[in-house]
């Protein structure tokens, strides 16, 4: 009997086990994301809906052991404006559900909001039981939290919603989008929440989408916000939300968070967020439209979901930038594609903070000093972003530490007091172990300055670019108060986010510090913009002072009501100075050394065969003015391209008229020699014989733009030619040496344009290169086709105020007086190579106007103005038994012209033939003279008879 009951108890466990595992099996396939009807569409199936984690739970769950996935990515995609007005989030999440991954190794969860219209074809969505055909559309009303399924080999991808009315509350007690903005940090930290314990993972990972303004105004807009549409959250509620979040407080920090918009690829973002994730990843410029290809991302990752993500951030930078090297027409419309992944530990550890902040110290003590000129001149050689103040953190650090402006011409190396904690910055921000970052060939500008390599060695370039895709707000120079309008946000954010730091704290200070350092060189490039421009409009410099420039400072509006004075004055407000004291001081350096029409005199002269214009300027240090530039514009009646310009660079000469060398930058007296414009132009003829007008680059060079036949860009240099004026090689800009056509297997498009470094991006034709099919023209102008030219003589000063230098005709009366009664001197600015009619003579009592002295000109002539020119008033004097000839007043200078009047031309001169009255008078004298001769013969005779 017991063992009769033992068999039966046997045969019970056996049926019990295997009903267990059918059970078992029923399960796995009942919750199988991939479980799809027989023809593969999602809609015809419906899912229970899974447990809180999505997975099967186990007593000691661990990532990737089909019980806990490698990692949970989480999407904050905020949608406003641009994904109403053009679907781009939408495209996104198609490219987040194309990708073919298993969410047993990564899950992503994303939250939909910001945005008043949502795109996204209802096939793509499930409700929370897996169900097709009851979602008509992404929700504008609430923000609602997804997860995304991955496509497989018979289906796409779709989202699963996971919550549909917001994080903040449910049913009763729930929050709509108004309510809940997507520019709140609490709903952020929420949202973290949220996905933090609907998807446990081994790693968790932070993808910030689509709206960002740089440290100044922070992350995320929200189209339901009606108050401020336009304020974000700012770099320290971002901190805070993050650092709140389950995830920071748990695990400890995230495993990477990528910024994917515009602007955020950000050194002090990455500082404010250092302690909360292993990795940092963003653009530093305007991220363009459809960003990076997720679908990619998410395929390699699937490759190996437990991967470093220092690999994986370095290759969503290679896809983001092959992609759009690939694809020009989807460019972004900021200067540049860049994109960069940060250690964060390893920045940390390299001691840039306090580099940066002993820099930002340096900074204000040369401001404090009135020593200005090294960093003023920053800007005009580092690599700017989509807003002016956001500038390449590594080319700002390159040029801080350039002391050209400061030192010798000749001084080797070019040192300053700021040289080597920039050059350490440089390095560590171009160790790729640190931040590895790449740009778009798009992104190199043409541009001739000095730079340092790393290596401590200065170098002349062609080229400029992001060299570490980071960037780091700065100031600009010139400033106006656009650029103000981004200082007093920043100033307002720096000062908001130190105080989240300890005193004490290295990141306090540096926040602080460097923050009024941009005050300080803001205001100083303000007032020197105001200074200029007060001179320029005629304010004699000397009565130029601290109310002066207050006052012109005041006066500035643009065309949007927020920007102008507003801003500017909170640069005023923010600064811990006694702006009045400080800036007194410095606008009296500014005013000393100002370049004005005073300073600068143009002559004319010839040296073996060449006439020159030469510019003379005084008592202005040449760390001050830029060298000066002729731009020779052409006018023709094709208006179908861009207008030919001609640009001819100054030489600065010594005082013996040979080019000039040593001692360059100091001195306050200086001449230039330009070389006059000829009347000749260039142009490349094609092998059709078609006709190009070109701008020069040499007497064998033009400028060019040059692509593919399949319109991709090869980058902007010159088309260069030999000796018998073919063409014979492609000097591309930031390459090492030429191309010789003869290694092109195809055509090249050549898209001829004006100097790049100064003309701007322009394009004057564009025709078919095949081979060495074309020759290079050199011809008059009239030629050519081109009906006139205009011609400007303009040198910068260093805030970029552009003083034209025109010829001043001075004329003089020299002792007459003009129609309206008055003799002073008149002067008369007129456009370089014009002609200039002679004024009319003034009048002088007792004296004739006989020409223009300083050449002979009368009234009514034309004159060539290609230089100064004084024109004295040359007089002759009225005979004096005229009636009314006397001039008391003026007899003394009469006397005194008559005499400088010696030795001139007969034009200039008093007639030599006697008058018929001098001949009367003369036969008058000889016949009283015969009289009296007789008279005394007659005398003597009788004296002698008696």
């Amino acid at each position: 009997m017991n063992s009769l009951n033992g068999a039966v108890a046997r045969r019970f466990l056996l049926a019990l086990g295997i009903m267990l595992a059918m059970a078992a099996v029923m399960l796995g396939i009942a919750i199988s994301p991939t479980a799809f009807a027989e023809d593969g569409d999602p809609a015809a199936t419906e899912e229970p809906a899974p447990d809180d984690s999505g997975l099967v739970a186990t007593e000691d769950p661990s990532p990737g052991d089909g019980s806990k996935p490698f990692r949970t990515i989480m999407i904050y995609l905020d949608g406003a404006s641009s994904e109403e007005n053009n679907p781009v989030c939408s495209a996104m999440l198609k490219e987040y559900m194309a990708s073919k991954f298993d969410r047993s190794d990564f899950r992503i969860i994303v939250m939909t909001g910001g945005s008043l219209k949502w795109h996204l074809d209802a096939n793509y969505l499930r409700d929370k039981d897996g169900n097709a055909g009851t979602l008509t559309e992404i929700s504008s009303e609430y923000n609602q939290i997804w997860e995304v399924y991955g496509a497989t080999d018979d289906a796409e991808g779709y989202l699963r919603l996971l919550d549909g009315d917001g994080v903040s509350g449910d049913g009763a007690n729930a929050k709509t989008s108004a309510e809940e903005l997507m520019s709140d940090p609490d709903t952020l930290q929420q949202f973290i929440n949220y996905a933090y314990s609907v998807a446990p993972a081994g790693k968790y990972d932070l993808v910030l989408n689509d709206h960002g303004s740089g440290p100044g105004r922070g992350y995320g807009y929200d189209d339901h916000d009606t108050e401020s549409p336009d304020v974000g959250l700012s770099l320290l509620e971002l901190r805070q939300a993050i650092s709140g979040s389950e995830v920071v407080q748990d695990v400890g920090k995230f495993d990477f968070i990528n910024f994917d918009c515009c602007l955020l690829g950000n050194f002090e973002t990455a500082l404010a967020l250092e302690d909360y994730t292993d990795y940092f990843l963003g653009s530093a410029d305007v991220d363009p439209m459809p960003t990076v290809d997720y679908t990619a991302v998410f395929d390699f990752l699937a490759t190996d979901p437990d991967m470093d993500a220092w690999v994986l951030g370095c290759k969503l930078v290679d896809l983001f930038v092959d992609y759009y090297d690939e694809n020009t027409s989807a460019i972004s419309i900021g200067p540049s594609e860049t994109y960069c992944v940060v250690n964060t530990d390893k920045l940390k550890q390299s001691g840039i903070v306090d580099k940066l902040l002993a820099i930002a110290r340096q900074m204000r003590a040369e401001a404090t000093a009135g020593s200005f000129y090294d960093e003023i001149c920053v800007p005009k050689d580092s690599y700017r972003f989509g807003y002016t103040n956001l500038q390449d953190f590594a080319t700002v650090m390159e040029q801080l530490g350039i002391g050209l402006y400061e030192s010798d011409w000749e001084e080797p190396g070019f040192l300053n007091a700021y040289t080597q904690s920039a050059l350490e910055i440089q390095n560590i921000l171009h160790d790729e172990d640190v931040v590895y970052s790449r740009h778009t060939q798009r992104s190199n500008k043409t541009h001739a300055f000095f730079g340092r390599d790393d290596d401590g060695s200065i170098t002349a370039r062609a080229t400029k670019s992001p060299t570490s895709g980071l960037s780091i707000f700065s100031f600009a120079n010139p400033s106006n108060g656009d650029v103000s309008y981004e200082v007093a946000f920043y100033a307002e954010a720096m000062e908001e986010l130190s105080g989240a730091y300890g005193e004490g704290s290295t990141e306090k200070e540096l926040f602080e510090t460097y923050m009024q350092a941009i005050l300080d060189y803001e205001l100083i490039c303000n007032t020197g913009v105001a200074v200029s421009n007060l001179v320029e409009d005629g304010c004699d410099p000397n009565e130029i002072d601290y109310d002066k420039v207050h006052a012109y400072l005041q006066s500035q509006k643009s065309g949007e009501s927020k920007r102008g004075w507003e801003y500017i004055s909170k640069a005023f407000d923010a600064s811990d100075r006694d702006v009045e004291a400080w800036l007194g001081g410095i606008i009296e350096i500014q005013r000393e050394e100002v370049l004005n029409h005073d300073k600068v005199s143009l002559k004319t002269e010839s040296h073996d065969g060449t006439d020159y214009y030469r510019l003379d300027v005084a008592d202005t240090p040449k760390r001050v003015i830029d060298v000066p530039v002729l731009t020779v514009t052409a006018n023709r009646e094709d208006e179908v391209f861009n207008k030919p310009t001609r640009t001819f660079y100054g030489t600065r000469m010594a005082s013996d008229g040979e080019e000039s060398a040593g001692d360059y930058m100091s001195a306050t007296d200086s001449s230039y020699q330009i070389p006059k414009f000829d009347g000749q132009w260039y142009a490349v003829q094609d092998a059709d014989g078609g006709v190009y007008l070109a701008s020069d680059a040499s007497d064998h060079s033009v400028y060019a733009n040059f692509y593919s036949m399949d319109g991709k860009s090869m980058g902007a240099g010159e088309l260069l030619f030999d000796a018998d004026g073919n063409a014979d090689s492609i000097y591309l800009y930031g390459n090492t040496i030429p191309i010789s056509l003869d290694t092109f297997e195809e055509m090249v498009t050549v898209a001829l344009c004006n100097d790049p470094s100064y003309g701007g991006e322009t394009v004057l034709g564009s025709f078919v290169l095949e081979g060495k099919n074309a020759k290079l023209v050199k011809d008059s102008c009239s030629n050519l086709g081109i009906d006139d030219v205009e011609l400007t003589l303009a040198i910068s000063d260093m805030y970029d105020a552009r003083h034209e230098v025109k010829p001043e005709l001075t004329f003089d009366p020299a002792g007459g007086q003009w129609e309206d009664g008055t003799n002073a001197i008149k002067k008369y600015e007129t456009t370089l190579e014009s002609s200039f009619d002679i004024i009319d003579a003034p009048t002088r009592e007792g004296y004739t106007f006989v020409c223009w002295q300083g050449s002979e000109y009368q009234p009514g002539e034309n004159y060539l103005a290609d230089s100064d020119h004084t024109f004295t008033a040359l007089w002759e004097k009225n005979p004096e038994n005229d009636p009314g000839t006397t001039d008391p007043e003026h007899s003394d200078d009469a006397d005194n012209q008559d005499s400088d009047n010696q030795g001139e031309t007969d034009r200039g001169k008093s007639s030599i033939i006697p008058s018929l009255g001098d001949l009367l008078n003369l036969m008058y004298l000889l016949l009283v003279s015969a009289a009296l001769g007789g008279a005394i013969a007659v005398a003597a005779k009788n004296r002698k008879r008696n």
